[in-house]
């Protein structure tokens, strides 16, 4: 488990410390103060440097570049990794850095003269020239280790991580490096098909009733949850494929017509098993919950992660949620003493901990902590 996290260098961090981190994490900040930065250098770290973490997140904020061919429908779509880097610069010698004090040696990625270490990557040189791939981008320590050799991806003059472009929007595989699984929700949630993927897992290890339980939370009477299977499910999209059962009910209602609160609860408790003996980064955990289950979500975040041994990191920019803990804690502090909230401010140079008594003393006393 990671109790402390640096950043230097890395997007708008000069140098940052979160110190005391728990089990369960809740980080609150002010707009752009890089809550949801800190959950993607946590996603980078946990991954053991993968350069494909990056391209994800890149890919998911939009910060990406076109390149290749002059023809336009040729072009690629490849993540565009200067926005990493503090200043939004990529520069020879550039690099930023993301550490821990959990066994992993500070990952470190440095931006250096082209160097081909594979025959795929003399490929790339060769059709897109030099201009094209000027750039490597080395990543070290972490899941590496000091003594084994940094792993390098070309990057262009333009900061286009090349081997990790979209072709006509279609990703080619990425190389996930082994370790302990890591799930990341996003505000959207997540797609029925990823979902589908860990209900397999639930039903697997016949935890299922975990799962109906935490959706009882919004439905009291739900009694069963199912992924359509077969050319139904194909033809789905959007929030299709997924049913529930209620009791006294004829047949079973798609999860879409039950309300986002539904379908952001199954997928909360579907990632928490799913993450075990790893890492849950939830970016606006209360997204689409009313302010009266707060304590009830929060309850089952905590005793899920508990029992499955994951760390849990989330964002929120909710009184709603903070409420929600002080509530907790109040009527059950043996469960809320597993959160710790870490408020970001980018005039300091780290964050300040609050444990769920000092959350509960600031609700009660109108203290404003977000």
């Amino acid at each position: 488990m990671i109790h402390s996290l640096s950043l230097t260098n890395y997007r708008g961090f000069d140098t940052y410390r979160l110190d005391g981190l728990g089990p369960v994490n809740l980080i609150v900040g002010m707009n752009n103060s890089g809550k949801t930065s800190v959950l993607e250098a946590v996603h980078f770290l946990a991954s053991g440097g993968d350069p494909a973490v990056l391209a994800q997140i890149a890919f998911l904020r939009g910060e990406t570049i076109f390149f290749g061919e002059d023809t336009e429908s040729l072009k690629r779509e490849a993540p565009e990794i200067s926005h990493f880097f503090r200043g939004h610069s990529l520069d020879l010698g550039s690099e930023f850095s993301i550490g821990a004090d959990n066994g992993l040696a500070p990952l470190t990625v440095r931006v250096i003269q082209a160097k081909l270490a594979s025959e795929s990557q003399q490929r790339l040189f060769d059709r897109f020239g030099e201009s094209a791939a000027a750039y490597s981008l080395l990543v070290g320590g972490g899941s590496n280790g000091e003594d084994e050799e940094p792993d390098s991806w070309l990057v262009s003059e333009e900061g286009a991580l090349l081997e990790l472009a979209y072709s006509y929007h279609r990703p080619r595989r990425m190389r996930h490096k082994a370790g302990p699984p890591i799930q990341h929700i996003a505000p959207e949630s997540l797609e029925p098909r990823s979902m589908s993927d860990m209900w397999d897992r639930v039903l697997a290890e016949r935890r299922e009733g975990e799962v109906i339980e935490a959706m009882r939370i919004l439905e009291g009477d739900i009694v069963d949850i199912v992924f359509l299977t077969g050319a139904q499910a194909r033809r789905s999209s959007g929030q299709g494929g997924i049913l529930a059962g209620f009791r006294e009910t004829k047949g079973r209602l798609p999860l879409g017509s039950l309300g986002e609160g539904v379908r952001r609860l199954l997928a909360l408790s579907l990632s928490l098993i799913h993450s075990a003996n790893g890492t849950l980064l939830i970016d606006e955990i209360d997204t689409g919950l009313h302010w009266s289950v707060m304590r009830d979500m929060w309850r089952l975040v905590i005793r899920t992660a508990r029992d499955s041994n994951v760390q849990v990191f989330a964002t929120t920019h909710s009184l709603d949620c903070l409420r929600g803990l002080a509530w907790l804690h109040e009527s059950d502090p043996d469960v809320a003493q597993h959160v710790m909230v870490h408020k970001l401010d980018r005039n300091l140079k780290e964050s300040v901990a609050f444990d769920a008594s000092q959350v509960q003393t600031a609700v009660e006393q109108e203290i404003e902590l977000r």
